[in-house]
């Protein structure tokens, strides 16, 4: 996994699109997630837009598109049971997935 946004997030191939999750080191930061808002598929971001929102309890934090792209999935357990994003395994504290266009 690469880390991007000074080691915010990290991003690896997947599939079609990029898959883009919480680093270990925003986890400790943040604290405990409580709540996230993540895009709808299909969604068309572009570069420095609110990826996500994530609600912790040691902050509210936003994270921007590190790139132009369409969502192409998200993280459905995210959204029903946050604390998933809290898995010390950044593998599975992922947000979503972005096909690449226009870079």
């Amino acid at each position: 996994m690469e880390k991007i946004a000074n080691d915010s997030l990290w991003i690896e191939p997947h599939g079609d699109g990029v898959k883009i999750g919480l680093t270990n080191t925003t986890q400790e930061e943040i604290g405990a997630v409580t709540f996230v808002t993540l895009p709808k598929v299909g969604t068309q971001l572009s570069l420095g837009e609110t990826l996500v929102e994530v609600e912790a309890e040691k902050s509210v934090s936003e994270f921007l598109v590190p790139f132009p792209g369409t969502v192409i999935e998200v993280n459905t357990k995210a959204l029903e049971n946050p604390a998933v994003l809290d898995d010390k395994n950044e593998a599975n504290a992922w947000l979503v997935v972005l096909s690449k266009t226009g870079e």
